[in-house]
């Protein structure tokens, strides 16, 4: 963009207006140099614009030669030498999920940023599990078993990274949905963690307070979209188009994710992405006790509840025919009022588990309660599924559909086939169902029915609650993405970018025009009309 001077000529003819004119047209000459930069940054969304140029392009801005028209927002920063002092960076991230901890060493080459490339090759070089999530520990334990809790993690770490470059590895612990149920005692448990990783003696890694956080379900979900399109390549490419992206579907243990890009505006839960210094608005919505365990213990609580006998059993349409597991649910059955332990018996009824799901993923039928619309589960926002747009399923999904053999080769995924066999799947009892579908040590069965519940569940979520036709081949589950690679290429964007973190910038271009709008202010009252000059002339050369 050009330069824009004020010149002496315009300054001598303004004699003849009042200082507050001056000083008003001098900086509405600003906002107009701020909008004219912001038309034509680099915004990726379901949305056309135009360039700098006026013509009108998709949602990517291209010169005559098919160029990036904002090549320069990929330009990276310098970075101090000692990024470039080995071969390869590394990188620890701590996921605390709600079922267990796993720790990721990733590394990557820093010759990346030589040869001119946007991204880093991320690698995966060492995972490590700890079963039980830390808000267990947190809560059911004493909080000074922290640190004999993340010991094994970190162990792990410190022996497959080098020792040279322990100091120089950044460390992060991000907890999910586990912890953000936690509400009463979430903050004290960060606080606990922090103290031990604190500790030099026991993390010789380079700690930030600020890097022991628990994420909030959309960082969650935009982290995996970002893995999800790094895996897929799309970031890449240059010139990427709002259609070209792949859309997320999460599916956890106490929580379910789904982000995309859509077509149109996004009128909520829209999350603005900065990756090899290009923007990307995307729709991000997590829907927490959405999750495998939580819809479980749900389904739980609804056949118990509807029960009047006073017996100890329940019947579960959901589990498969004489499947048995004991659960204890939080209310009470009798005058004691302590919580009671309920057998449930699998009965293998499809419809009724079906009948069931529907009320779990329950649609609004009030439109009044729907605003703005569409809506998806309940009461929240959702745009609609672009028709030709490619999803990824990561997480639990994988488990009942790898165990139907529902998977093609590339991951593909045919709800209707998929329905037709979790039904026959419902039907089968404990001694015809293969040694494949539970565990060796499980004698209640539970694992056994998860094909016919969880596989019921997916159908509703992705059809009644997300939208999807049945008939659709735009959905894919792939069991080697999850959100830490996202997190890290955030972290990435960083040094070699220069972007704030996704947490802290701007949700639009609107924000540079409130900033604006404060500077009018403050200079229509102090500021004299030769300095408001020399800021205008100082700003516009700076942008």
């Amino acid at each position: 963009m050009s330069s824009t001077s004020l010149s002496p000529s315009l300054l001598s003819s303004s004699s003849s207006l009042s200082p507050s004119c001056l000083k008003y047209a001098i900086l509405m000459a600003i906002i107009t140099v701020v909008f004219s930069r912001e038309t034509s940054s680099s915004y990726v969304s379901g949305n056309s614009f135009k360039n700098s140029s006026g013509s009108a392009v998709g949602v990517v801005a291209s010169d005559d030669n098919g160029k990036d028209s904002w090549s320069g927002s990929r330009r990276k920063r310098s970075l101090d030498a000692d990024y470039f002092k080995n071969e390869h960076v590394y990188c620890v991230i701590i996921d605390a999920g709600s079922s267990g901890s796993r720790i990721y060493i990733y590394s990557w080459k820093t010759d990346f940023v030589r040869d001119g490339e946007a991204l880093p090759r991320l690698e995966v070089s060492a995972v490590a599990r700890k079963d039980g999530g830390v808000h267990k520990q947190f809560v059911e334990k004493s909080a000074n078993n922290m640190q004999d809790y993340l010991s094994p993690l970190m162990n792990h770490a410190k022996e497959n990274i080098p020792e040279n470059q322990h100091k120089s590895t950044d460390l992060y612990f991000m907890a999910t949905a586990g912890m953000r149920l936690l509400v009463k005692n979430a903050d004290a448990a960060i606080d606990q963690i922090r103290s031990v990783l604190s500790m030099k003696s026991f993390n010789p890694f380079k700690y930030k307070p600020e890097n022991i956080k628990i994420l909030s379900g959309e960082q969650e979900g935009v982290f995996a979209w970002v893995s999800v399109n790094y895996h897929k390549k799309v970031f890449a490419r240059r010139g990427v188009r709002a259609n070209k992206t792949f859309g997320l579907l999460e599916m956890g243990g106490a929580s379910t994710q789904i982000a995309f890009i859509p077509r149109g505006s996004i009128l909520n839960n829209l999350y603005p992405v900065r990756i090899a210094g290009v923007h990307y608005s995307v729709y991000v919505k997590s829907f927490l006790q959405f999750g495998t365990d939580y819809v479980s213990k749900k389904i739980s609580n609804m056949v118990c509840s509807k029960k009047f006998e006073m017996d100890d059993k329940c019947d579960n349409p959901c589990f498969i025919k004489d499947g048995i597991n004991l659960v204890n649910l939080g209310f009470t059955r009798n005058f004691s009022g302590q919580a009671k332990s309920f057998i449930l018996e699998g009965k293998g009824n499809f419809e009724n588990c079906q009948k069931l799901m529907e009320e779990v993923v329950y649609k609004n039928d009030n439109p009044t309660k729907c605003s703005p619309s569409p809506c998806s589960i309940g009461e929240f926002y959702q745009p609609p599924i672009p028709n030709d747009m490619k999803f990824v399923g990561i997480g639990g999904f994988k488990h009942v559909y790898k165990k139907l053999k529902l998977l093609q080769d590339d991951g593909s995924l045919n709800l209707d086939k998929a329905l037709k066999k979790v039904e026959e799947f419902c039907s089968t009892g404990k001694s015809d169902v293969s040694e494949d579908y539970s565990k060796p040590d499980d004698k209640t069965s539970i694992y056994a029915s998860d094909p016919c519940q969880f596989g019921l569940y997916f159908d509703t979520l992705l059809t009644r609650g997300y939208g999807f036709d049945r008939q659709t081949s735009n959905i894919f589950i792939d069991p080697d993405i999850n959100w830490t690679l996202g997190a890290v290429l955030y972290e990435n964007e960083k040094n070699v970018y220069g972007f704030p973190p996704p947490s802290s910038s701007s949700s639009s271009p609107s924000s540079s025009f409130r900033n604006a709008g404060h500077a009018i202010i403050m200079v229509m009252k102090f500021v004299s009309i030769p300095t408001a000059s020399y800021l205008f002339m100082s700003f516009t050369r700076s942008v």
